[in-house]
């Protein structure tokens, strides 16, 4: 999935199809920021390798050289944003099967299963509310902010628990 996100958010890779999946995964973790040994280590891939694909490739060496300031500035908070959002949905859906097996049948819940479910209960506060309806909210993922996002909502979630406990307390 990795390349098709970068295809998708850098398309000079795209249009070129001139690149090895493997240069994607490299060029996705440099435009997020990581240094080339960084990059080279979380893709799998020598530092020889890109040497090589540099010399053989001007358009690769152009984005992974002159261009990767740009890459990160114009690329970084969108594949961050795409990354977080599809890894959110994961998580989404392990507490859905968790969830629904712990009523459908309980006893066949392992123990790793009962201890995700009590650490589970905990991220269901209406902190963690006002976080994900703040997350809905973003128009496109280009105007995904992360930093902007947690600041603006942790005085939002603190105002709401504070309306909901006075609440409570009446």
């Amino acid at each position: 999935m990795t390349t098709e996100i970068t295809k998708a958010i850098l398309p000079i890779i795209a249009d070129t199809g001139t690149f090895h999946p493997l240069m994607e995964k490299y060029l996705s973790y440099r435009a997020c920021g990581f240094s080339i040994r960084e990059a080279c280590k979380l893709s799998g891939v020598h530092q020889n390798t890109v040497r090589r694909w540099r010399e053989a490739n001007p358009e690769f060496n152009r984005l992974d050289t002159v261009a990767v300031g740009e890459l990160v500035d114009k690329f970084s908070h969108t594949y961050l944003g795409i990354e977080f959002t599809r890894n959110f949905r994961l998580v989404l859906r392990k507490d859905f099967e968790i969830l629904i097996r712990s009523i459908a049948n309980p006893a066949s819940l392992s123990s790793a299963d009962n201890q995700y479910l009590l650490k589970l209960r905990s991220h269901y506060s209406p902190e963690q509310f006002a976080i994900v309806r703040k997350l809905a909210e973003v128009g496109s993922l280009s105007e995904f902010d992360f930093t902007k996002m947690v600041l603006s909502f942790s005085q939002e979630a603190s105002a709401e628990l504070y309306t909901v406990k006075r609440h409570e307390a009446r």
